[in-house]
């Protein structure tokens, strides 16, 4: 909800109100389901495209932060792993 408020709030200062509409206009008119439902990530992908080819790159980055990327997926290496238990002592 923030985003949205914060990205409708920046497209209206910068008189970029008709790009946004017609953005939502296609979201309703191709719905995620039959029940005429979108996703939360589709709708947050639009009000992000519709933003950047509205605003400056700072102005964007405001909004929607560069999350830098962490290894989740690496195992760690094995001689940083701390000792069991059983073979200390």
């Amino acid at each position: 909800v923030e985003v949205a408020h914060a990205t409708i709030s920046a497209l209206r200062a910068k008189g970029a109100e008709k790009a946004l509409l017609e953005a939502l206009d296609v979201l309703v008119k191709e719905p995620d389901s039959p029940t005429g439902r979108c996703s939360e990530q589709r709708f947050r992908t639009t009000l992000k495209q519709v933003a950047a080819a509205n605003m400056e790159q700072e102005e964007l980055e405001e909004i929607f932060p560069v999350v830098l990327e962490t290894r989740t997926n690496s195992k760690p290496s094995k001689n940083s792993r701390k000792p069991s238990k059983e073979s200390v002592g």
